[in-house]
């Protein structure tokens, strides 16, 4: 394992090797205090799966995932979230507020990852590459959904007439084209609006 340590002509190529007197003597005390806070490393270890962190407070922020503690609510809505800063961004759904603007088109957006996002409309560069066709996408939410087209290729050779492909496409897209004329309630299938009116 490589840890990424380079200095005075030598690698750390093995953090927990202990090395000899002669060894240091060579490659110096660069790599002697380099080794030290290597083998040191992320000593906070979770119970339940063995990831392990740099300090105590990231380790009890990752132990929410396992205990499902979301202490940070929102007092607008009450909706709970694991950690502060999500219940910041959050927030913005209620305020609007945008704070991350593009230096191109001054579009603006809540989340600085959206913003990073829609700044490849305008560089062009598109990251994340269909593993069936080599066509290339943006962002990995544009590719999930056009991977979804090669799963309808090959289920609809499944159906036998496209009645039955566009009455069960609906479960893959997401889509409830079905809509019920007293409430308005959307449903995937036209089969489900009987049990919906009963």
């Amino acid at each position: 394992m490589h840890c990424g340590f380079v200095g005075a002509e030598e690698t750390c190529i093995n953090p927990d090797k202990l090395y000899d007197e002669w060894e240091k003597s060579i490659i110096g005390e660069q790599l002697d205090q380099h080794q030290s806070t290597a083998m040191i490393g992320k000593p906070h270890t979770c119970d339940q799966c063995e990831k392990s962190f740099g300090n105590s407070g990231n380790l009890k922020i990752h132990k929410r995932i396992h205990t499902g503690e979301k202490p940070f609510t929102c007092d607008q809505c009450e909706k709970s979230f694991s950690k502060s800063g999500y219940l910041k961004i959050h927030k913005r759904t209620h305020t609007g507020e945008k704070p991350f603007t593009c230096d191109q088109c001054e579009k603006s957006f809540s989340q600085s990852g959206n913003l990073k996002i829609h700044k490849r409309i305008h560089t062009g560069e598109k990251l994340f590459t269909c593993d069936q066709c080599e066509k290339t996408f943006r962002d990995s939410d544009s590719l999930k959904r056009h991977q979804i087209n090669h799963s309808f290729d090959q289920w609809k050779k499944e159906f036998s007439d496209s009645y039955s492909v566009n009455l069960h496409q609906p479960t893959h897209t997401g889509e409830k084209p079905d809509v019920c004329a007293h409430c308005e309630k959307s449903l995937r299938e036209p089969d489900h609006m009987g049990e919906h009116l009963h």
